[in-house]
């Protein structure tokens, strides 16, 4: 069964808000249909065990294939001889009624909920009341000339829980009332509001340059170029070769799953253990630690295509660069 783009992104949007966010203290009420909707949905026995779910390349034997799926992350399989039958996620859902037609599924093993670590490719850097990070990229924001540090929202602006030119230090002090070591300033209304009621566009901030800035890493792209990778571009070349650069783990090399949707993240700052549902998140696989969030990636072409968000030692997830075009208006300088 052939599923369009369109189609696959209107479902996953639609049910990614209630099937993997799941944080009791919502701040919007849902409306009537959204209430149906959840009825409808935790009747069925097999969606408890979601974790994670966004479309991509359906993987067929352990290979991915070019069918589009709406693609189920969960934290372990088990044979079907163990399990009920109303238990399985089924081979299609049935989305006849909103107009989608019955959608083929994928279900994919995610055995940990990935923690958000705190990087860039060059000089540590965080909000100071933050977690240790480092710069991403140096940018500009639309039409302007000043030069800019990008990093993820939970480095620079404490998950947006900071306030405007709140101070940024490099390297990171163990004070969290002030920035002993500043180096630059949070942009007023430049960076992402993370919350764990909804699914977040993006994880991402700016904040101004109060210092001389140090050269990139060995093999950085130069001229840094930003490109999007599209939805059609992971169903067409699912594993597309990748390279981080990040402060801890240096330079990794890595390749695209094939997809791109909503995931949970914990350890987030302000968050503890709560998992923040944060959407645009390319999985690819890597080694990565704490302190490679906001690692820029390229693709092999040398193009931007996204920051690290999170990760663990087998695998990581990149935000799309095309979120951070859409939230904040950046370019490459």
């Amino acid at each position: 069964m052939q599923v369009t783009l369109e189609t696959a992104r209107q479902c996953h949007r639609f049910l990614s808000q209630f099937l993997v966010a799941r944080h009791k203290g919502a701040r919007r009420p849902p409306g009537k249909a959204e209430q149906k909707t959840r009825r409808e949905w935790n009747r069925l026995p097999w969606r408890s065990g979601i974790i994670g779910l966004a479309y991509g390349a359906k993987t067929v034997e352990g290979k991915l294939t070019n069918q589009l799926a709406l693609k189920f992350y969960v934290p372990r399989k088990v044979d079907e001889s163990r399990i009920l039958k109303s238990h399985l996620v089924p081979e299609t859902v049935d989305l006849s009624e909103l107009g989608w037609g019955r959608i083929p599924t994928d279900v994919e093993v995610l055995r940990e909920v990935p923690s958000a670590h705190a990087v860039g490719p060059g000089s540590p850097i965080a909000h100071f009341a933050g977690t240790a990070g480092t710069v991403a990229l140096v940018v500009r924001k639309g039409a302007t000339t000043e030069r800019l540090f990008l990093s993820c929202s939970h480095v620079l602006a404490f998950s947006g829980f900071a306030h405007d030119n709140d101070g940024i230090e490099s390297p990171v002090d163990t004070d969290s009332t002030k920035a002993i070591n500043q180096v630059g300033t949070l942009l007023p209304g430049g960076f992402s509001r993370l919350r764990a009621d909804i699914v977040n566009p993006c994880d991402a901030a700016l904040a101004r340059i109060l210092t001389p800035l140090a050269p990139p890493p060995p093999g950085f792209p130069n001229p840094v170029t930003f490109r999007r990778l599209t939805r059609t571009d992971l169903i067409t070349n699912p594993t597309r070769p990748l390279k981080r650069f990040g402060a801890v783990t240096g330079v990794q090399n890595g390749t695209t799953m094939g997809s791109i949707g909503a995931f949970p993240i914990v350890d987030l700052p302000g968050f503890g253990s709560t998992p923040v549902v944060i959407d645009n998140l390319i999985p690819y696989t890597t080694s990565s630690a704490h302190g490679d969030s906001g690692a820029a990636i390229a693709d092999d072409t040398g193009a931007i295509i996204g920051i690290h968000i999170a990760g663990t030692s087998t695998f990581g997830f990149a935000l799309s660069i095309g979120a951070v075009i859409d939230t904040l208006d950046v370019r490459p300088v």
